[in-house]
Formats: C-alpha cells, sequence, structure tokens
C-alpha cells in the first residue's frame, strides 16, 4: 500500500514540475501564460503575432514587434526596416522586413471565464487595426514585420 502512496506523489510532484511556474503582475490586470521554462509571456504579444500571422495575406517570415508609445518615436515602417531588427533571425538577415501593418492591442480587459457557458455576449480582449505603417505617438503599441 505505501508503494501505490509513494507512486502518486511522485506523479503529483512531476506533474507540478512539469507545469511550470507563473510569473507575472496580475495586481495590474497582466494575464500571464505558464511556461514549462519559467519564461513568462505576455498575453499582449501572443495576440500581437497571431493577429499579424492571419493578416499577413502572403507566404513568409511574421513578426510582432513591440513599439513604444512615444511621439518622437520611429513609426511601424521606420522599425521593421531596420537591419538591427532583421539581423536578429539567420532566415530573414539577408532579405529585411518590411512593415505590413500596425496594431494596438490594449491591457486591462476584462478577463471571461475558462468555461465558455459563462460571460455569454459579453466583451473581452479588443485590438485596433490601423491599416497603416505611418502611425505615431501612443497609437500603435506593435508593428506587423514581414520577411521580403
Amino acid at each position: 500500500m505505501m508503494g501505490k502512496v509513494l507512486n502518486v506523489v511522485l506523479l503529483y510532484v512531476a506533474c507540478i514540475a512539469l507545469s511550470g511556474v507563473l510569473i507575472c503582475d496580475e495586481a495590474v490586470g497582466e494575464t500571464c501564460s505558464i511556461s514549462q521554462y519559467e519564461v513568462t509571456y505576455n498575453y499582449r504579444d501572443e495576440l500581437a503575432q497571431s493577429t499579424c500571422t492571419a493578416m499577413s495575406g502572403r507566404r513568409g517570415w511574421v513578426y510582432a514587434v513591440r513599439r513604444t508609445c512615444d511621439g518622437d518615436g520611429p513609426t511601424c515602417a521606420q522599425i521593421c526596416r531596420r537591419r538591427a531588427l532583421s539581423a536578429q533571425d539567420s532566415q530573414v538577415s539577408s532579405r529585411g522586413l518590411e512593415c505590413f501593418n500596425a496594431l494596438h492591442v490594449y491591457g486591462g480587459r476584462p478577463q471571461l471565464s475558462e468555461d465558455t457557458r459563462k460571460d455569454i455576449a459579453k466583451l473581452g480582449l479588443k485590438i485596433f487595426r490601423y491599416n497603416s505603417c505611418d502611425g505615431k505617438g501612443c497609437g500603435p503599441n506593435f508593428c506587423c514585420c514581414r520577411s521580403k
């Protein structure tokens, strides 16, 4: 009997170890993902990457690149053209990147229940699509860049 209990305890400990560690600041409304490698992903990065990829419309590598909310900062067109950006990935370094859209992914949105039978007809996540790469100021907070 003791052997069975020990096996259950070992399985439980292994599941906890494999599930990863949640490290985020939920106090400020930030929703985080769990990684088995103890890396925290900001859900806005994941939304932006998925949205940019879906909007690309053609074959190639796609990146959602964070942009600072700054009136004097570069536009997404300028950010995506930077050689230092494309140099971060050997598969696109020689080709370069171009901007094809920009997004504002909002934080602080209501977190809906995981149970899809609840929170029916309620607004959740929110993204604004610019259809431009020239926005300045505190507009786009993500640039959609793709390989040329």
